[in-house]
């Protein structure tokens, strides 16, 4: 007898038992007989358990954990005896009774026996028992067109008389299975559509519905399909549904090439999507971009459409959500090309809108991510030569509760350009630009200007409301407000401040007061008021009835025509053209007639000499009243008398402080 080796086999060297694979161990296995994998250890088998499993008498010296081959001495059976072997006979001959008893049933089967479905069992050399429809079952249902030409399809070898073990054979669950390699064919192509095979169901008026479903724990089950009756090279489409979700793949199987999806409406393109990933709708056909519609979209559901882009790690994202129109004609006219178009309509006899929005721009974060900078609506120009670019165009009438443009939001508005109100014509400098549209002749500007207001009038108005008081402020680089001019409606004032404090006030009544906010009555009511004086520049100006000239200042004056030259300091005031000279005493020994007092400024000497009143001293007699004139050079000349006479030369002479006046013109 011929050694045992079909299949390969695997152990470990702890156990004495071994499993086989492709093996039929209780069919060609007896105890007794020598089991090796080397054929340089033997080991008896001391049972057989099944076609896969045997066991052995001692565990095997040699670890054979990898599948291996293997052969098996059949000496089991020159140990038995005449009884053992009847038995073994009698039992070999018991199986094949019962192997010969259900083939023959389910050759003589009828199409309700066996099951009642006209299935029958059929058992294997291995034992396995299978329900396998009867050939009278076969020819119900190859008659009734549902298995047409599928048996013959099904058989792993072409053969007029196949074996049991290329016939597929319904299981303990009624299930059809087929051989390992097999084809179910029918007339699937037919031009006559019910000459083709198809599946219907069994149920009278039922739903036809084909189903795969996965075997035993799989979590997934689909159709796949080629377009090639090899699966070496080809394009494949796979539908399947696994625990990650419904799943439609175009995909290619080896060197194949993908091919788009395609959704058609009675043989017409509806929707497409490229080997890229992107979809066109409506015949569009497919483009670079991710979505291209060709009609109109509605969304009929009240949530509207929500355009998302998730990032979800480090990068950039260039749109979100990238809306408009492309034209590419290159003659014609188009007469409205829109990007986005936002409309909210309200229709109905009855029923309320609260509030109706035709666009809706909102940024949000959640969490707390970094970023940059968040845009709710952001325009970009695109030079378009000769054209009129608009960022905003709104044309809301006037009307109660009407607005072109409402930010009903606290935050501040923030406009970098020129920001033009009731006018086209920008004059460049101005950024606040407000009043008639065009006038005839706007003035050229130089330098930095902020704010112009225009009337057609030729009069310009800046208009400031508010209920208790309002005004203008100024701010330098560190102060808030620094200079600020205002009116306050309780005493109805007006008030200009610098550093945040008042300087000059503007009374109800017309005063003007400069330093003080205290209005003086006691000098009727005097125009200018100052707390602290009134500045008049030193500088003529020859028009008349103006005050242009108010000076205080002091000189030292050096007296001549005595032994020594004695000096004083002299104050003088000038206001207007009128000078108040303060002089002080000076004497000194006479040697000379005269006497005169030098060092008199140019803002303090007259166009022509001026004759003034002094006191003097002559040859040590007493202080009286003389004559002193007022020179063009600025030189006091100095007399002993009220007629002009020198004085004597000899002994003490001297001016006693005294105040004048004269006038430079």
């Amino acid at each position: 007898m011929s050694w045992y080796s079909d299949g390969t086999v695997s152990g470990l060297t702890a156990s004495k038992i071994v499993t086989g694979v492709g093996t039929l161990f209780n069919a060609r296995v007896f105890a007794g007989d020598l089991f090796t994998v080397d054929y340089a250890r033997f080991y008896e088998v001391a049972s057989v358990e099944s076609a896969t499993q045997l066991t052995l008498v001692d565990f095997p010296a040699a670890n054979f954990t990898a599948v291996g081959s293997y052969s098996i001495i059949p000496l089991g059976l020159m140990n038995l005896s005449t009884t053992d072997l009847a038995n073994r006979i009698a039992q070999l001959l018991t199986k094949w009774q019962g192997r010969e008893t259900e083939y023959a049933n389910w050759s003589a089967g009828t199409i309700t026996g066996g099951d009642g479905a006209g299935k029958y069992p059929l058992t294997d050399a291995l034992g396995n028992t299978t329900y396998v429809a009867c050939p009278a079952k076969q020819k119900e249902l190859l008659e009734a067109n549902t298995l047409k030409d599928a048996v013959s399809g099904l058989y792993r070898a072409a053969s007029t008389a196949p074996v049991a073990s290329q016939i597929p054979v319904l299981d303990a669950n009624k299930s059809l299975v087929l051989p390992t390699v097999g084809f179910l064919k029918g007339n699937f192509s037919s031009t006559a559509v019910l000459n083709r095979t198809l599946f219907q169901s069994s149920t009278a008026n039922g739903v036809t519905t084909l189903t795969t479903i996965p075997n035993g724990s799989g979590a997934a089950s689909g159709v796949e399909m080629w377009n090639s009756a090899t699966a070496a090279n080809c394009s494949a489409l796979d539908m399947s549904i696994t625990g990650a979700g419904a799943i439609i793949d175009s995909k290619a199987v080896g060197s194949g090439t993908v091919q788009p999806l395609i959704l058609k409406m009675n043989g017409t393109e509806a929707a497409r999507i490229n080997t890229s990933g992107n979809m066109a709708i409506g015949g569009a056909g497919a483009s670079a971009y991710a979505l291209s519609v060709a009609k109109t979209m509605a969304v009929a559901d009240s949530s509207g459409i929500d355009l998302v882009v998730t990032q979800s790690t480090a990068g950039s994202v260039t749109y979100g959500a990238n809306l408009g129109s492309y034209s590419s004609h290159t003659t014609g006219t188009i007469a409205n090309q829109i990007g986005v178009r936002g409309l909210a309509k309200a229709n109905g006899a009855g029923g309320s809108v609260t509030t109706l929005i035709g666009v809706l721009s909102q940024v949000a974060a959640i969490g707390t991510p970094n970023v940059t900078s968040a845009i709710g609506l952001q325009i970009s120009e695109i030079a378009i030569a000769g054209a009129i670019i608009k960022g905003i165009d709104s044309n809301i009438s006037t009307g109660t509760n009407k607005w072109n443009i409402y930010a009903g939001g606290t935050a501040h508005s923030y406009h970098s350009g020129n920001f033009l109100v009731g006018r086209t014509a920008d004059e460049t400098a101005p950024k606040l630009q407000v009043g008639f549209a065009n006038p005839v002749a706007s003035p050229a500007y130089t330098g930095s200007v902020d704010v112009a207001v225009f009337n057609a009038s030729g009069a310009s108005v800046v208009h400031i409301q508010a209920p208790t008081a309002s005004g203008l402020g100024f701010s330098s680089d560190t102060v808030r407000s620094a200079g600020y001019i205002g009116y306050t409606h309780a005493t109805n004032t007006m008030e200009f401040r610098t550093s945040g404090t008042g300087k000059v006030y503007l009374t109800s009544a017309g005063n003007f007061l400069a330093g003080t906010t205290t209005e003086n009555t006691t000098t009727g009511n005097a125009k200018v008021q100052s707390s602290n004086g009134i500045y008049l520049g030193n500088s003529a100006n020859s028009a008349a009835n103006v005050l242009d000239w108010y000076e205080e200042a002091t000189f030292t004056a050096t007296a001549t025509g005595m032994t020594t030259a004695p000096t004083g300091t002299v104050s003088f005031t000038r206001v207007g053209n009128v000078v108040t000279l303060n002089l002080p005493a000076i004497s000194g020994t006479s040697n000379a007639t005269t006497f005169t007092l030098t060092g008199g400024p140019t803002s303090m000497r007259p166009a022509t000499q001026k004759a003034v009143m002094v006191r003097v001293q002559d040859n040590s007699g007493a202080i009286s009243f003389a004559l002193a004139t007022i020179e063009t050079t600025g030189v006091i000349t100095l007399y002993k008398d009220a007629a002009g006479t020198a004085f004597t030369g000899t002994g003490t002479k001297a001016v006693a402080a005294i105040s004048l006046s004269y006038t430079i013109v």
